[in-house]
């Protein structure tokens, strides 16, 4: 096994309980974290499972539940068909083997309903967002050219 996937490994098994889902509306699925481009200075992406038919209130309660708790980087999915195919393409991104890994657009597209990032215009000062994400996310978005769902504000804890 190379070391990047251990580190990748080893990051999936350490990586914090997040809010539990017995004090959420919908039940979720922790599908792991990693570093952004296998790098060990990357942002920490954590990925969550939700309902395919995750209404958006439920989505926001769901995000600053886990904001709070953990806050950071998130992506979150309603369909983990081809998660390791999206990671492994992301940690390769940088690396001469990247043709070996592509990107799974269609199932990106069609899977990946929004992330938490940092606010596009706030950002600066520290605040974050929820955002839509792909084809699906499109619906907890303002417009389809407007992807932004609810401000989360500061985080109460170090970015993790």
């Amino acid at each position: 096994m190379s070391g990047m996937k251990i580190f990748v490994t080893l990051l999936l098994l350490i990586t914090p309980a997040l809010a539990q889902s017995d004090s959420l509306p919908v039940k979720i699925k922790f599908l792991g974290s990693y570093r952004h481009n296998g790098r060990p200075d990357g942002n920490l992406w954590h990925n969550v499972l939700v309902p395919k038919n995750i209404t958006k209130d439920d989505l926001i309660v769901v995000a600053k539940a886990l904001f709070k708790d953990t806050p950071g980087y998130y992506s979150f999915f309603i369909d983990d068909k081809e998660f390791q195919a999206y990671v492994d393409s992301d940690l390769h991104y940088l690396r001469s083997d990247k043709p070996s890994y592509p990107f799974p657009e269609k199932w990106f597209n069609r899977s990946c309903v929004a992330t938490i990032n940092k606010h596009s215009s706030r950002g600066y000062l520290d605040e974050w967002a929820l955002y839509a994400e792909g084809i699906t996310g499109q619906k907890f978005g303002g417009s389809p050219q407007d992807e932004f769902i609810i401000s989360l504000g500061k985080p109460d804890k170090p970015i993790q």
